[in-house]
């Protein structure tokens, strides 16, 4: 049976089912959040056309019915890829695992409709209480409808079927026909309040920040970001220049980038400071220097990402490159 269909089943079967405590969840990706992967984006709690997340910030769109956990670079989840885990124990009712990893934004992406999720997995925790995994690598799905599934458990990998632009996870969590938000499982027509979670260990709200940032010897451009990660550990004297680039999510609007790179003897090669014009789920910037000079200095060149919010530094992080 089709995943679309189960999760109807899910829902009508669940109805008449008495109601008990929540499942407990695991962290359902082989990450760590805030190094190597990154919470892009939040259920909404708005009832309206707007978006809210859970603490009635922005970090949401309006509709989003899960928890959208992602990594940086396509190129992460190729190989060995980012294993997608089961948050709870319980048994599989329906997977999909046919569907390409084409980002809808490529001028190739197939037909989803009907098919959003992607490749995905649904498990049923018994009580009413139902987990789907949705954009799984085609192909790499390991369980099947009836098996059972302990915590953390490895189901398959991260990938980029379905509806989506960047690799991720998306975890959505239902009780009966009411969806439920693992970070404010209460209401999911409220925010700003701060009942008990439904992770295991609770996960603090991430605001936004830096994904990546790395050196290169030319302009660096979108594509190339989000394919990366590009980022060499040495440069050659004769370089033709010398770049710092960072990739970011969750800006908003008004928030201050500041990149600079400083050189061995500690003077600022280049700088460049702006102020974020509209909210941006994802953004990149690189700032450089082309070489006039016949060589290089040779030496330590530092390159410094910050981002900040009103008066508070929201993230910052420092890449570093040796000339010789």
């Amino acid at each position: 049976m089709h995943l679309r269909a189960i999760v109807g089943l899910a829902a009508i079967w669940s109805a008449t089912a008495a109601m008990a405590d929540p499942p407990s969840l695991s962290l359902p990706i082989d990450c760590v959040l805030g190094q190597d992967c990154f919470i892009q984006q939040y259920v909404d709690h708005d009832p309206g056309p707007d978006a809210l997340d859970f603490t009635c910030g922005s970090r949401s769109y309006d509709g989003h019915k899960g928890t959208d956990i992602r990594v940086a670079h396509i190129a992460t989840i190729k190989g060995s890829g980012v294993a997608v885990l089961a948050a709870a124990p319980g048994k599989v009712l329906a997977t999909r695992d046919a569907m390409p990893d084409i980002a809808q934004y490529s001028p190739n992406a197939p037909d989803i409709a009907g098919k959003e999720c992607g490749n995905g997995v649904l498990i049923d925790h018994g009580d009413g209480w139902h987990s789907q995994y949705c954009h799984m690598r085609k192909d790499s799905i390991s369980v099947t409808a009836g098996d059972r599934v302990d915590r953390g458990q490895p189901m398959g990998l991260v990938g980029l079927s379905g509806l989506t632009e960047f690799p991720h996870l998306h975890i959505k969590i239902s009780e009966g026909e009411r969806l439920v938000d693992p970070f404010h499982p209460t209401d999911i027509t409220t925010c700003g309040d701060d009942p008990p979670q439904l992770w295991a260990k609770p996960i603090a709200y991430a605001p936004g920040g830096i994904m990546a940032l790395g050196f290169a010897s030319s302009a660096v451009d979108y594509e190339t970001v989000r394919n990366g990660p590009i980022s060499p550990e040495t440069l050659t004297v004769d370089a033709p220049a010398i770049t710092i680039w960072g990739y970011f999510y969750g800006l908003s609007r008004g928030d201050e980038i500041q990149i600079s790179i400083r050189m061995p003897d500690g003077g600022i090669l280049t700088e460049h400071s702006e102020t974020v014009s509209r909210d941006r789920a994802e953004a990149y910037r690189f700032i450089g220097k082309k070489r006039t000079a016949s060589t290089w200095p040779k030496g330590r060149y530092d390159g410094t990402v910050e981002i900040l919010r009103g008066n508070q530094m929201l993230d910052q992080r420092t890449a570093h490159i040796t000339i010789d």
